[in-house]
Protein backbone atom coordinates (compact mmCIF):
# COMPACT_ATOMS: atom_id res chain seq x y z
CA UNK A 1 0.00 0.00 0.00
CA UNK A 2 1.21 3.60 -0.75
CA UNK A 3 0.94 4.38 2.97
CA UNK A 4 3.17 1.77 3.88
CA UNK A 5 6.57 2.89 1.50
CA UNK A 6 6.89 6.31 2.82
CA UNK A 7 8.39 4.51 5.80
CA UNK A 8 10.91 2.52 3.93
CA UNK A 9 11.63 5.40 2.01
CA UNK A 10 12.41 7.58 5.46
CA UNK A 11 14.32 4.59 6.88
CA UNK A 12 16.76 4.55 3.55
CA UNK A 13 18.01 7.91 3.44
CA UNK A 14 19.96 7.75 7.05
CA UNK A 15 21.41 5.16 5.56
CA UNK A 16 22.54 6.51 2.11
CA UNK A 17 23.51 10.17 4.71
CA UNK A 18 26.46 8.13 6.03
CA UNK A 19 27.44 6.60 2.98
CA UNK A 20 27.97 9.97 1.56
CA UNK A 21 29.18 11.05 4.94
CA UNK A 22 31.65 8.34 5.05
CA UNK A 23 33.04 8.87 1.51
CA UNK A 24 33.49 12.20 1.97
CA UNK A 25 35.14 11.58 4.91
CA UNK A 26 37.49 8.93 3.00
CA UNK A 27 37.84 10.97 0.91
CA UNK A 28 39.47 13.95 3.01
CA UNK A 29 41.64 11.65 4.57
CA UNK A 30 43.17 10.48 1.72
CA UNK A 31 44.02 13.51 0.15
CA UNK A 32 47.70 15.15 0.88
CA UNK A 33 47.50 19.10 0.26
CA UNK A 34 51.19 19.09 0.51
CA UNK A 35 51.88 16.37 -2.29
CA UNK A 36 48.87 18.26 -3.93
CA UNK A 37 50.08 21.59 -3.78
CA UNK A 38 54.07 20.28 -5.04
CA UNK A 39 52.63 18.98 -8.48
CA UNK A 40 53.32 23.16 -9.24
CA UNK A 41 57.04 22.19 -8.80
CA UNK A 42 57.17 20.50 -11.95
CA UNK A 43 57.60 23.66 -13.73
CA UNK A 44 60.12 25.05 -11.67
CA UNK A 45 62.53 21.87 -11.85
CA UNK A 46 62.16 22.01 -15.52
CA UNK A 47 63.70 25.97 -15.06
CA UNK A 48 66.47 24.41 -13.31
CA UNK A 49 67.50 21.45 -15.26
CA UNK A 50 67.24 23.66 -18.08
CA UNK A 51 69.74 26.08 -16.51
CA UNK A 52 72.11 23.39 -15.18
CA UNK A 53 72.49 22.07 -18.84
CA UNK A 54 72.97 25.22 -20.49
CA UNK A 55 75.24 26.11 -17.77
CA UNK A 56 77.98 23.81 -18.42
CA UNK A 57 77.29 22.85 -21.68
CA UNK A 58 76.45 25.94 -23.50
CA UNK A 59 80.01 26.85 -24.11
CA UNK A 60 80.51 24.01 -26.02
CA UNK A 61 77.80 24.96 -28.21
CA UNK A 62 79.23 28.67 -28.73
CA UNK A 63 82.87 27.77 -29.02
CA UNK A 64 83.64 29.86 -25.59
CA UNK A 65 84.96 26.93 -23.89
CA UNK A 66 88.14 27.04 -25.44
CA UNK A 67 88.38 30.78 -23.87
CA UNK A 68 87.16 29.54 -20.22
CA UNK A 69 89.86 26.97 -19.76
CA UNK A 70 92.68 29.60 -21.21
CA UNK A 71 91.69 32.00 -18.74
CA UNK A 72 91.45 29.01 -16.10
CA UNK A 73 93.71 26.19 -17.89
CA UNK A 74 92.93 24.11 -14.22
CA UNK A 75 90.09 21.65 -15.92
CA UNK A 76 89.02 20.13 -12.44
CA UNK A 77 88.62 23.89 -10.55
CA UNK A 78 87.01 25.34 -13.45
CA UNK A 79 84.72 22.44 -13.42
CA UNK A 80 83.94 22.22 -9.35
CA UNK A 81 83.40 26.26 -9.26
CA UNK A 82 81.22 26.31 -12.00
CA UNK A 83 79.38 23.08 -10.30
CA UNK A 84 79.47 24.86 -6.84
CA UNK A 85 78.06 28.24 -8.02
CA UNK A 86 75.62 26.22 -10.54
CA UNK A 87 74.50 24.41 -7.51
CA UNK A 88 74.31 27.33 -5.04
CA UNK A 89 72.04 29.38 -7.88
CA UNK A 90 69.66 26.51 -7.70
CA UNK A 91 69.76 26.20 -3.64
CA UNK A 92 68.38 29.78 -3.26
CA UNK A 93 66.08 29.50 -6.25
CA UNK A 94 64.47 26.56 -5.18
CA UNK A 95 63.78 27.75 -1.38
CA UNK A 96 61.72 30.43 -2.65
CA UNK A 97 59.86 28.71 -5.22
CA UNK A 98 59.27 25.84 -2.94
CA UNK A 99 57.86 28.46 -0.16
CA UNK A 100 55.79 30.42 -2.46
CA UNK A 101 54.32 27.28 -3.76
CA UNK A 102 53.72 25.76 -0.60
CA UNK A 103 51.91 28.77 0.77
CA UNK A 104 49.95 29.53 -2.59
CA UNK A 105 48.95 26.49 -2.97
CA UNK A 106 47.62 26.21 0.60
CA UNK A 107 45.88 29.10 0.32
CA UNK A 108 44.37 28.23 -2.82
CA UNK A 109 43.16 25.16 -1.16
CA UNK A 110 41.58 26.88 2.06
CA UNK A 111 39.03 25.62 4.25
CA UNK A 112 39.97 22.73 6.56
CA UNK A 113 41.76 20.63 4.54
CA UNK A 114 45.47 22.98 3.65
CA UNK A 115 48.39 21.94 5.67
CA UNK A 116 50.09 24.77 7.98
CA UNK A 117 53.92 24.71 8.26
CA UNK A 118 53.82 23.46 11.59
CA UNK A 119 51.64 20.10 10.51
CA UNK A 120 53.73 16.78 11.38
CA UNK A 121 55.67 16.07 7.69
CA UNK A 122 55.01 19.78 6.32
CA UNK A 123 58.67 21.23 7.36
CA UNK A 124 60.23 17.55 5.90
CA UNK A 125 58.16 18.18 2.82
CA UNK A 126 59.43 21.78 2.47
CA UNK A 127 63.05 20.71 2.98
CA UNK A 128 63.07 17.86 0.80
CA UNK A 129 61.53 19.72 -2.22
CA UNK A 130 64.36 22.13 -1.99
CA UNK A 131 67.07 19.39 -1.80
CA UNK A 132 65.06 17.75 -4.64
CA UNK A 133 64.82 20.69 -7.15
CA UNK A 134 69.10 21.68 -5.87
CA UNK A 135 70.08 18.06 -6.57
CA UNK A 136 68.48 17.67 -9.80
CA UNK A 137 69.75 20.95 -11.02
CA UNK A 138 73.44 19.28 -9.97
CA UNK A 139 72.30 16.43 -11.61
CA UNK A 140 71.46 17.86 -14.94
CA UNK A 141 75.09 19.73 -14.99
CA UNK A 142 76.89 16.43 -14.52
CA UNK A 143 75.27 14.93 -16.93
CA UNK A 144 75.76 17.78 -20.29
CA UNK A 145 79.38 17.89 -18.61
CA UNK A 146 79.73 14.08 -19.63
CA UNK A 147 77.50 14.66 -23.08
CA UNK A 148 78.82 18.20 -24.14
CA UNK A 149 75.46 18.75 -26.08
CA UNK A 150 72.61 20.50 -24.68
CA UNK A 151 69.88 19.13 -26.81
CA UNK A 152 71.30 15.36 -26.02
CA UNK A 153 70.89 15.98 -22.44
CA UNK A 154 67.55 17.72 -22.51
CA UNK A 155 66.61 15.01 -25.08
CA UNK A 156 67.46 12.35 -21.97
CA UNK A 157 66.54 14.68 -19.02
CA UNK A 158 62.84 15.92 -19.81
CA UNK A 159 61.30 12.29 -20.71
CA UNK A 160 63.20 10.47 -17.95
CA UNK A 161 61.95 13.47 -15.19
CA UNK A 162 58.85 14.18 -16.39
CA UNK A 163 57.49 11.05 -18.17
CA UNK A 164 59.01 8.00 -18.15
CA UNK A 165 59.69 7.74 -14.11
CA UNK A 166 55.73 8.12 -14.47
CA UNK A 167 54.65 5.51 -17.18
CA UNK A 168 57.25 2.81 -15.44
CA UNK A 169 55.76 3.51 -12.14
CA UNK A 170 52.06 2.56 -13.15
CA UNK A 171 53.62 -0.61 -14.16
CA UNK A 172 53.67 -3.53 -12.29
CA UNK A 173 56.47 -5.45 -13.78
CA UNK A 174 59.00 -2.72 -13.35
CA UNK A 175 57.21 -0.53 -10.82
CA UNK A 176 60.21 -1.72 -7.83
CA UNK A 177 62.84 -0.98 -10.08
CA UNK A 178 61.44 2.22 -11.56
CA UNK A 179 61.24 3.67 -7.46
CA UNK A 180 65.12 4.28 -7.86
CA UNK A 181 64.85 6.30 -10.93
CA UNK A 182 66.21 9.99 -10.00
CA UNK A 183 62.99 11.89 -9.98
CA UNK A 184 61.00 9.05 -8.66
CA UNK A 185 62.90 8.42 -5.92
CA UNK A 186 63.27 12.08 -4.60
CA UNK A 187 59.78 12.76 -5.15
CA UNK A 188 58.87 10.73 -2.45
CA UNK A 189 59.73 13.04 0.19
CA UNK A 190 57.32 16.07 -1.16
CA UNK A 191 54.20 14.30 0.12
CA UNK A 192 53.62 14.77 3.72
CA UNK A 193 52.43 10.82 4.07
CA UNK A 194 54.61 8.89 1.98
CA UNK A 195 52.50 5.97 0.22
CA UNK A 196 52.55 2.10 1.19
CA UNK A 197 53.58 0.50 -1.93
CA UNK A 198 56.90 2.27 -2.33
CA UNK A 199 60.17 0.53 -1.19
CA UNK A 200 61.79 3.81 -0.27
CA UNK A 201 61.17 6.31 2.59
CA UNK A 202 61.44 10.43 2.55
CA UNK A 203 64.95 10.10 3.02
CA UNK A 204 66.10 7.23 1.40
CA UNK A 205 64.39 8.67 -1.72
CA UNK A 206 66.41 12.08 -1.52
CA UNK A 207 69.99 9.49 -0.68
CA UNK A 208 69.17 7.51 -4.20
CA UNK A 209 68.75 11.03 -5.37
CA UNK A 210 72.37 12.21 -3.70
CA UNK A 211 73.65 9.05 -4.81
CA UNK A 212 72.91 9.84 -8.86
CA UNK A 213 73.79 13.50 -8.53
CA UNK A 214 77.30 12.18 -6.89
CA UNK A 215 77.73 9.73 -9.70
CA UNK A 216 76.98 12.44 -12.45
CA UNK A 217 79.01 15.13 -11.07
CA UNK A 218 81.72 12.86 -11.23
CA UNK A 219 81.46 11.69 -14.42
CA UNK A 220 81.35 15.04 -15.44
CA UNK A 221 84.38 15.98 -13.49
CA UNK A 222 86.87 13.20 -15.34
CA UNK A 223 84.98 13.86 -18.59
CA UNK A 224 86.34 17.32 -18.07
CA UNK A 225 89.86 16.26 -17.18
CA UNK A 226 90.25 13.77 -19.63
CA UNK A 227 88.10 14.08 -22.81
CA UNK A 228 89.82 16.79 -25.46
CA UNK A 229 87.47 19.50 -26.17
Amino acid sequence: MPGRRVPQQRLRLPAQVLVEEGGEVSLRASFDPVGSGFNGLRLSMIALVVFGVLLTSGEYATGTISSSLAAVPRRGVFYTAKVITGTLIAFVVAAVVTLATFFTAQAAIGGPHNAAVTDDGVPRAIIGAVLYLTLACAFSMGLATMLRSSALTLGILVPIFFMGSEILNNLPKVRTVAQFLPDAAGSIILRREPPDDTVLGPWTGIGVLLLWTLAAVLGGYLSMRRRDL
